[in-house]
């Protein structure tokens, strides 16, 4: 018990942060570092400050006791899959590590890294239809990658680049392209798909433009029919007398389909 109060007694319990894959910048993330003695236990706290949210970091603890030889096994709390976060909380079982001769100072060491996680693999989803219609909309979607990747869609015919269609946008997995009234027909066009972090083009399968038949087009065999019937009036009967050239024509008769 002697060797508790003895631990009791320091004025501070040094922490080091290491984090891994950063710059030393990163140890001012850790903040307000506190540590208490509860009983036979030692309770750390401190506060993790991290510009991205959805990182995570692992925790490792290291005495002096032992000149930081091997990890710390009886300690508890936040260790593993740590966020960014106010008052996280880790309790060392002071009493079943250190020996019952150990007289002196004790200083612990923090050491965080950062849990790196692979992306959700970059697909692409199955383009709607093989044909689109100038004037019409493709809409295109994909799944995986990092909400913070950055995607570049182009259009090719063939291998043969068309135009860029979008650079660097957010990676909300859609996208949706107005095609232009007057855009060239033709077949072989393809939509690639980049994203910037896996560095992979992802092709979606070969689709056509084609023209859009306009609404006169439909709709002229049937003024064409009306045309006809205002000019050609079927003989006899009062109006006007048909010249020599219409005598000649038979009579006009429009049969129900």
């Amino acid at each position: 018990m002697k060797n508790l109060y003895k631990l009791s007694s320091l004025p501070h319990i040094t922490v080091i942060c290491l984090l891994l894959f950063s710059t030393v910048g990163y140890c001012q993330s850790i903040s307000n570092l506190k540590t208490a003695l509860e009983g036979n236990k030692v309770t750390i706290t401190y506060d993790l400050a991290h510009a991205n949210a959805q990182d995570k970091f692992k925790f490792t603890v290291y005495s002096s006791h032992d000149n930081y030889a091997a990890p710390i096994e009886a300690i508890t709390g936040d260790l593993d899959n740590v966020p960014a976060g106010t008052n996280h909380r880790l309790v060392w079982d002071a009493k079943s590590t250190l020996t019952s001769s150990f007289e002196g100072e004790v200083k612990v060491k923090l050491v965080g890294i950062k849990i790196v996680v692979a992306p959700p693999k970059f697909a692409l989803n199955g383009l709607d239809k093989s044909a689109y219609k100038r004037g019409s909309e493709l809409s295109l979607g994909w799944t995986g990658g990092r909400p913070t990747d950055k995607i570049s869609i182009a259009l090719y015919k063939g291998e043969q680049l068309v135009e860029p269609l979008a650079e660097k946008i957010d990676n909300n997995q859609t996208f949706t392209w107005a095609i232009p009234k007057g855009f060239k027909t033709g077949s072989d066009y393809t939509l690639r798909v980049t994203d910037d972090k896996q560095a992979t083009n992802n092709n979606t399968p070969a689709f056509k433009i084609k023209t859009r038949v306009p609404f006169i087009v439909k709709v002229l065999p049937f003024l064409v029919v009306g045309i006809i019937v205002a000019v050609l009036p079927k003989g006899g009967g009062g109006g006007t007398t048909p010249t020599p050239e219409a005598k000649n024509l038979p009579d006009l008769t429009i049969k129900p389909n």
